[in-house]
C-alpha cells in the first residue's frame, strides 16, 4: 500500500514538475521575444533617424538643383547645361537611395509589427498557462472522478493517506 502511495505521489510530483517546467520555458520564450522586441524597436529607432537625414539632404540637392535651373536660364551656356546635367543626375541617385532605403525601412516596420504579434500571443499563452497553474494550486479536488478515472486506467487498490485524520 506504501509503494502504490509512493507511486501515485511520484506521478502527481512528476507531473507538477513537467508543468513547472513548460511554464518556465514559456517565461523564457517571453523573456527573449520581449528582447528581441527591444532590440527591433532600436533598428526601427535607428532607421528613421536615416530616413529623416535622407530627406533633409534631399530637400538640400533639391534646393541646389533649383538655385542651378536659375543660373541655367541666366547663363544659357553649355558648361551650365553640363553641370545641371550632372547635378540632376546626382539628385535621382539621391533619390534612388532614398527610396531603397524607404522599402527596406516599410520591410523592417512589417517585420517588427510580426514579431510584437508573436511575442503578444506568447505573452497570452504564458498568462493562461500561469492561471492554469495558479487554479490548480486554489480548485477543489475532483476526488470521485480521479478515483474513477484511476478505476478506468486498471488501478484496482486505493489507499488515502495523510497527516492526522484529515481524510476521514
Amino acid at each position: 500500500l506504501v509503494r502504490e502511495r509512493d507511486r501515485a505521489v511520484d506521478v502527481a510530483v512528476r507531473e507538477l514538475e513537467r508543468v513547472l517546467q513548460q511554464a518556465e520555458w514559456q517565461r523564457e520564450r517571453l523573456a527573449r521575444a520581449v528582447a528581441e522586441r527591444d532590440e527591433l524597436n532600436e533598428l526601427s529607432r535607428r532607421l528613421g533617424e536615416q530616413c529623416r537625414g535622407m530627406a533633409s539632404d534631399l530637400e538640400a540637392a533639391e534646393a541646389a538643383l533649383a538655385q542651378l535651373d536659375a543660373e541655367v536660364a541666366e547663363l544659357s551656356d553649355d558648361g551650365a547645361a553640363r553641370a545641371l546635367a550632372e547635378r540632376r543626375t546626382e539628385v535621382a541617385v539621391l533619390e534612388q537611395e532614398q527610396e531603397s532605403r524607404r522599402v527596406l525601412y516599410e520591410s523592417r516596420r512589417r517585420e517588427i509589427a510580426r514579431l510584437e504579434r508573436q511575442i503578444a500571443e506568447q505573452a497570452q499563452r504564458s498568462a493562461a498557462l500561469q492561471g492554469e497553474l495558479a487554479q490548480a494550486l486554489v480548485r477543489p479536488v475532483r476526488w470521485r472522478e480521479t478515483l474513477f478515472g484511476l478505476r478506468d486506467r486498471g488501478a484496482g487498490r486505493f489507499v488515502e493517506v495523510g497527516p492526522g485524520k484529515v481524510l476521514k
